[in-house]
């Protein structure tokens, strides 16, 4: 059985890099210095020429930091939020376990109790608690991460 054209032309996807048509902001400033210390590189090694070598990697040093600091801890305190909600998570699975313990065991020596009923609703309900608190944190850490990218994502207006 041959195949159809049909079916040859759709049985693969392409896929397409899409670039950004143009650089970041802080490219050409990075260019500029870098070009310097180019320049600087064939001067010859007098004291002077190594010293404005320096000042330039300062330069490239300064303002990688400015620019990207920012990000960086935004980016850490992304993670310990999510360690933090990790955390919160796996506590609230033991203490789920550790809460129905008590009622099977209970129910294992001498049959129902509303007592230990009312104890497995209570930590039920600090339990759903802890992780609506969880999922409230989580969305916000999704809120500001989307923020975070919108801001350093150039928009299309900008010229």
């Amino acid at each position: 059985m041959a195949s159809s054209p049909k079916m040859s032309r759709t049985g693969f996807h392409a896929r397409y890099v899409s670039l950004p048509s143009r650089p970041h902001p802080t490219v050409p400033e990075y260019d500029e210095i870098l070009c310097r210390l180019k320049s600087s590189e064939s001067a010859s090694s007098s004291p002077s020429s190594i010293r404005n070598s320096l000042e330039g990697l300062q330069d490239l040093h300064d303002c990688l930091y400015t620019c990207h600091s920012k990000y960086v801890d935004k980016v850490l305190s992304g993670s310990l939020q999510l360690l933090d909600l990790c955390g919160t998570g796996r506590e609230s699975l033991l203490m789920t376990k550790e809460c129905a313990q008590e009622p099977q065991s209970s129910l294992r020596r001498k049959g129902s109790d509303a007592k230990e009923a009312a104890k497995y609703m209570a930590c039920r309900k600090i339990v759903k608690k802890s992780i609506q608190k969880a999922l409230r944190n989580l969305k916000d850490l999704e809120t500001s991460k989307s923020q975070m990218h919108r801001a350093s994502t150039p928009s299309i207006n900008e010229s």
